[in-house]
């Protein structure tokens, strides 16, 4: 099964396609791999983003969209600003915040 809807229902119907227009909203998980954020009311507070059809549809098909990727394998949302902050400091690099 999927971990997130690849897309939209309406795009899913109409062509099983993707679509780099799609504005329609997708529920996305930014922690999906994570065992203690099961779907579970209680536990989803912080844990829900809201995307446009076409950023869930690039981010399945392993492409950057709205400064973030999906990490395919730990199933985890990758900021990748935050990540090239990261790396940075890790190198010993001022960045100045």
């Amino acid at each position: 099964g999927f971990i997130h809807p690849p897309s939209c229902l309406q795009c899913a119907y109409k062509s099983c396609e993707w679509s780099d227009s799609c504005d329609n909203l997708v529920v996305w998980r930014r922690r999906a791999g994570d065992d203690n954020d099961l779907l579970q009311p209680i536990r989803l507070g912080g844990n829900i983003l809201f995307v446009k059809c076409s950023i869930a549809q690039a981010w399945m098909r392993g492409e950057e969209a709205a400064g973030k990727k999906w990490d395919k394998k730990k199933k985890h949302l990758v900021d990748l600003l935050d990540t090239l902050v990261q790396c940075f400091e890790n190198s010993g690099v001022d960045i100045g915040k």
